[in-house]
């Protein structure tokens, strides 16, 4: 278990870095928003590409540089897990998740022991259901998936494979738009999945992961026109308590600014897709007209707003908490330094008096074994010792 915590604190820190420092907007680098689609984000990286490209300007460092910059943001933005860590505020770095169909029996054996144990480890979505997403966006002939139409408000129960997906259309008017929309999923034997929505052409537009909570696993999912914030749980507190940054600092690490996007007036295409490692995966979805509650609204905004102010304030904070704590342990380090020193010292001035007083006794108990022994034992003792 210790290697498993201690692990995960270093995935963790790897992962987060990019909270203590500047990330490069890739968004603003391809000049698309977070809520651009997959043929945007291509058509975009594809001008800039034409545009910077080293054939076209061979004596260009300055258009080199750009023409590598432009490339890692598409890199990324085109990914959907990477893409997915990116939103979320993770450093995705070289990791682009496991894909579960890769690895054998054994490998899935020990990513479904470390999900039980609470462990989170980031998955890829199979290309089999990226490709069927894909064809049942453009009506492609022989799909063999089958797509429910769904009632708002209706509870809708299924159970899927591993690598599978069940699929929704799901059909917004104006009125349903601008109100905004929840979807809501829930496995009561805490299976782990993912709710993904995909644009007009089948591309990945925006996923959650299932996360562990009291009643099973859940996702939320808020199409909302108002601004919010994602609260993820990507690393469970109970692997941090052995870190020497107290929890207290950790409780705010999955606080980030949610993608938000909104859903227009039309037919959208969603998926339960199966992330389980072993068993299938039972759950229930529940597609909702969000309500018009503005008082509540407004409260969760400025909740939130404090939220981000405190993580910031916190972010800050921990500088200033680990240089105090260095400092502290440093001087607690020379205080008991000096204690031992002190400690010495008092032991060797005890010695040294008690030394002193032995050898002023001594001289005494010679004379008193004289006297005790008469005058033929003084005269003896006398000869060898002297007087005083």
């Amino acid at each position: 278990m210790f290697e498993i915590k201690r692990a995960l604190r270093l995935y963790h820190d790897r992962v987060m870095q990019s909270a203590a420092k500047d990330r490069k907007d890739y968004y603003g680098i391809l000049g698309v928003t977070k809520g651009s689609s997959e043929a945007e984000i291509k058509t975009a990286y594809r001008k800039l590409a034409m545009k910077y490209h080293p054939d076209k300007n061979p004596n260009s460092p300055e258009a080199a540089e750009k023409f590598k910059e432009i490339s890692v943001a598409f890199s990324i933005l085109s990914d959907p897990t990477k893409k997915h860590q990116y939103d979320c505020g993770m450093d995705t770095g070289d990791y682009d998740g496991i894909n579960i169909e890769e690895i054998g029996g054994v490998g899935r054996l020990f990513g479904a022991m470390f999900s039980k144990l609470g462990v989170p480890l980031p998955t890829q979505i199979a290309p089999k259901v990226l490709n069927t997403a894909r064809q049942i966006c453009k009506a492609e002939p022989g799909v063999e998936a089958r797509v429910e139409t769904v009632v708002f408000g209706q509870i809708y129960k299924a159970t899927i494979p591993k690598s599978e997906a069940a699929w929704y259309w799901l059909e917004v008017d104006q009125e349903m738009s601008e109100a905004g929309v929840l979807v809501h999923c829930l496995s009561t034997s805490s299976s782990k999945y993912k709710v993904i929505l995909f644009d007009k052409d089948g591309a990945t537009r925006q996923f959650e992961d299932s996360e562990k909570r009291r009643n099973g696993t859940e996702v939320d999912m808020y199409f909302v026109q108002w601004d919010r914030y994602n609260m993820s749980d990507l690393f469970p507190l109970k692997f941090m308590t052995d870190d020497e940054v107290p929890i207290s600092f950790r409780r705010l690490d999955g606080f980030e600014p949610s993608l938000n996007v909104k859903l227009q007036a039309g037919r959208h295409l969603f998926c339960v897709y199966g992330d389980n490692w072993i068993n299938d995966v039972k759950f229930q979805i529940q597609f909702l007209v969000c309500p018009r509650a503005p008082d509540l609204v407004q409260q969760i905004q400025q909740t939130e707003a404090r939220m981000a102010q405190k993580k910031t304030e916190l972010q800050k904070f921990q500088t200033e908490y680990m240089a105090a704590k260095k400092a502290f342990e440093e001087a607690e380090k020379k205080l008991k330094d000096e204690s031992d020193i002190i400690t010495t010292l008092l032991n060797d001035r005890s010695t040294a008096y008690n030394s002193y007083k032995r050898i002023a006794k001594d001289k005494y108990v010679v004379r008193q074994l004289a006297a005790q022994n008469g005058p033929t034992s003084a005269g003896w003792f006398g000869g060898i010792f002297g007087s005083s």
